[in-house]
């Protein structure tokens, strides 16, 4: 039979890369302490010529005249070939490691095994079945890469879980025992504790200890007094969430303070904001200043001055953009 020009060029790929890869695989090589270290870069150029040149023979040789007029399907060769050059880039480095030089060189063997018969049995035993046990012994070790493969992806995925799972583990405890703290602390304060002792509590993890904080600041005689204090203290910054979610009535009283509140704020987050880089990771941090404005403006507070500025500072900041035009509609612009 005559030798086509697939069968030559997947020959000419064959051979040298195979005969390396089994120098490699059964010599008597062993790796140091280090591993073996840059190995693939050798190995991976030998595994891309192995499986090129299956690919070849698989769509032009006389393999591919003989799968077609025994009716042999050829996809099993073709679908084992991407976890086959995996497998022939891993198995020569495996070989140097003594629990799994056996299953390596098994590997190996079988592979250039199989493709010798896929390239030269049609030419040698045309009338046999040689070709075809050729791509079965190369599928079988494609197959097992894949399997290999599965494996290592659901181990992987385990793994993930057990992370996540221990991640949720220790969230839980940390919340618990903020939640005992809380308490403790909350059981600490005065008969008639003081705002800025109560809004400390806002967050807190305990359901009750935070409902109980959110009554007693609802029930101040004069919240709208006191929160305007507040507001020009060091807990000011805390109140904000409050303001934003829980004020009990109209916040527009709280607009003068809010807005001075605001400007300082805009200046502790100047330095941060001017920086280059991407500013998404503050968005949740920011949002609670421009909705806490966004609130008190609702309720007929002027606070166009203090986002005037605000707008200004968030423009162009990339991953700010919402805030940014929320801003420039609160300052009126």
């Amino acid at each position: 039979m005559t030798v086509t020009m697939a069968e030559l060029i997947a020959s000419i790929l064959f051979v040298p890369a195979a005969a390396v890869l089994c120098g490699v695989g059964f010599s008597k090589q062993r790796w140091g302490p280090e591993g073996p270290v840059g190995a693939h870069m050798v190995t991976a150029p030998l595994a891309l010529a192995v499986v090129v040149a299956l690919l070849v023979a698989g769509l032009g040789g006389s393999f591919a005249d003989a799968a077609v007029a025994a009716g042999t399907p050829r996809w099993p060769l073709f679908a084992s070939l991407p976890a086959l050059f995996l497998a022939l880039v891993v198995l020569p480095i495996m070989a140097g490691d003594r629990k799994s030089r056996i299953w390596a060189r098994l590997g190996i063997g079988v592979t250039v095994a199989g493709g010798v018969l896929v390239l030269w049995a049609p030419l040698a035993a045309p009338d046999t079945a040689a070709a075809a046990v050729g791509m079965w012994l190369v599928a079988a070790v494609g197959g097992a890469a894949y399997a290999v493969l599965a494996v290592a992806w659901m181990q992987l995925q385990a793994q993930r879980q057990r992370s996540i799972q221990k991640a949720l583990e220790r969230d839980r405890e940390y919340a618990d025992e903020q939640a005992k703290w809380q308490r403790d602390e909350w059981a600490k304060l005065p008969a008639e504790p003081a705002l800025w002792q109560l809004i400390q509590f806002e967050h807190s993890r305990d359901p009750g200890v935070q409902q109980a904080c959110l009554d007693k600041i609802a029930a101040l005689p004069d919240l709208d007094g006191e929160m305007q204090k507040l507001l020009g203290t060091g807990w000011g910054e805390h109140a904000l969430d409050y303001i934003r979610r829980h004020y009990p009535h109209s916040r527009a009283s709280l607009a003068p303070a809010l807005s001075a509140l605001l400007d300082k704020q805009r200046e502790k987050w100047r330095t941060t904001l001017e920086r280059p880089g991407n500013h998404g990771s503050w968005f949740g941090n920011l949002a609670t200043i421009v909705e806490a404005a966004r609130n008190v403006a609702a309720d007929g507070g002027d606070v166009r001055a203090a986002m005037r500025g605000w707008a200004k500072l968030l423009r162009g900041k990339r991953g700010l953009e919402q805030l940014a035009e929320e801003a420039a509609q609160l300052a009126g612009d």
